[in-house]
């Protein structure tokens, strides 16, 4: 909670193929908890393409977010979005970290660089050890 007492908060949410419907809604339950502490979330959906990000002001906006996907899971092109257009922001990545580049030294690299700023939520899979901040959720 104390890491999300910002102005903006960057939230990832994998909308690729390997991610059920429930685990999307959980992701969308997510974004309205940051919202209600945050001043500004950005959505950015991704599977193996960014889609366009979405920003967030207000609970009741959630209901608003369009959530297009279900290709694989490629989350370069995602951080690498995050990193270049909001470098001060807190990253929340909400994936079943089931992604297909994560050991690609170029991915790993991004996460590296910014693993100081990611909090890296997963419904399944564990996220890589030099991720400090990361969070399990049980997918009701």
């Amino acid at each position: 909670k104390e890491l999300l007492k910002m102005d903006k908060v960057v939230v990832l949410v994998d909308t690729s193929g390997s991610v059920n419907g429930k685990e999307l809604q959980q992701f969308i339950t997510e974004v309205y908890s940051i919202v209600k502490d945050v001043a500004e979330v950005v959505v950015v959906p991704w599977d193996a393409t960014v889609y366009e990000e979405q920003v967030i002001r207000r609970p009741d906006d959630v209901k608003k977010i369009k959530v297009k996907g279900g290709g694989g899971t490629v989350i370069r092109p995602a951080l690498e979005l995050a990193h270049k257009k909001h470098p001060d922001s807190m990253i929340v990545i909400l994936s079943d970290w089931h992604i297909a580049d994560l050991n690609e030294p170029k991915t790993e690299e991004l996460l590296k660089r910014n693993a100081g700023r990611i909090i890296a939520v997963t419904t399944s899979a564990t996220p890589p050890e030099f991720l400090r901040n990361v969070v399990k959720i049980e997918v009701r």
